[in-house]
């Protein structure tokens, strides 16, 4: 790779070494034409490069120049015309679909406890690892006046997982909005479970499948299985006539925001609810099912409703 970079310097009259803006950027752009328009090396190649000065102990780019170059490679990325294959994003219409005709949440304790999963990662544009990441009733601070929404701790230090090393954690704001929501269906689980007065109790517990009558039991001691979720949600799909290996458990953030920008959302405030640190939010916008999501201002609380759990 050092070689081309040389050679494709030296054929254009650029100087490699030290290495600058125009002749790293330049040749970045001309490897990423190589490839077809991916850019999924890009990040390595640049690697190498400065692996290679270091050793020869030459003069590597300026602070400036990086920076450059950190938004040119960002751009590539954005750019990349090789498309990586991602999950279809688990929308709202999605899920009211399921709500409407697959899970009988009104009978079956399991449906509802996969569809306020199903909610809960959808509007709190979460990740698997944090939706699955061993919460418990004192995770979960309730504000029912006003602008209702509870606050979701994520990532306590004894939990593992992504969130768990950023030290204390985040909190997820996740608002009430007319109809389904996570916010109708956690509460409803919590009086279902009086749950309220139980901190150490997981909110998400073990489900075990009693096999004569197919009911099930539910451990809140333990944790419910991610394993288990997804059997649920694959099923759900297929039962919609959807196609499952489409979808996983990370189909509920980039539903949860393809709603979001689809709802004109600014972008800015897509990334501060998803934590998102760059404009790597707009790898979630997965629009090609052509579906409408729910209102981004129910997402962010500004509207005021109070209703009963709608399912």
């Amino acid at each position: 790779m050092n070689r081309q970079y040389y050679l494709y310097s030296h054929d254009r009259r650029v100087v490699a070494y030290p290495p600058s803006y125009g002749s790293v950027g330049s040749f970045l752009v001309h490897f990423v034409a190589q490839q077809k328009g991916s850019s999924k090396s890009v990040a390595n190649v640049l690697s190498n490069l400065r692996v290679l000065c270091a050793r020869a102990e030459t003069p590597w780019l300026s602070p400036s120049d990086m920076v450059r170059i950190s938004h040119l490679v960002r751009q590539l990325k954005l750019d990349d015309a090789v498309e990586v294959k991602r999950k279809d994003p688990l929308l709202k219409s999605i899920i009211r679909k399921a709500l409407a005709i697959h899970w009988k949440v009104k009978e079956s304790m399991s449906d509802f406890l996969a569809a306020t999963i199903t909610l809960v990662g959808h509007d709190g544009v979460l990740r698997g690892d944090e939706i699955f990441n061993n919460l418990k009733v004192k995770d979960v601070r309730w504000f029912h006046d006003g602008n209702r929404k509870f606050i979701l701790h994520i990532g306590r230090p004894e939990q593992p997982g992504k969130t768990a090393q950023l030290g204390s954690g985040i909190h997820q704001d996740i608002w009430d909005y007319p109809g389904a929501c996570a916010y109708k269906f956690l509460a409803t689980w919590f009086d279902l479970h009086n749950l309220w007065y139980k901190p150490e109790a997981y909110i998400f517990p073990r489900v075990h499948k009693v096999h004569k009558d197919q009911s099930v039991q539910l451990y809140f001691t333990e944790p419910v299985s991610k394993k288990w979720y997804e059997h649920q949600l694959a099923n759900m799909i297929q039962k919609l006539g959807l196609d499952s290996s489409e979808y996983s458990v990370h189909s509920l953030r980039a539903g949860g925001a393809t709603d979001l920008f689809n709802a004109g959302t600014p972008i800015a405030q897509i990334q501060h609810y998803g934590r998102w640190l760059t404009l790597t939010a707009l790898i979630y916008y997965r629009d090609r099912l052509g579906f409408v999501g729910f209102n981004c201002a129910m997402a962010f609380g500004t509207g005021r409703y109070r209703g009963e759990c709608d399912y």
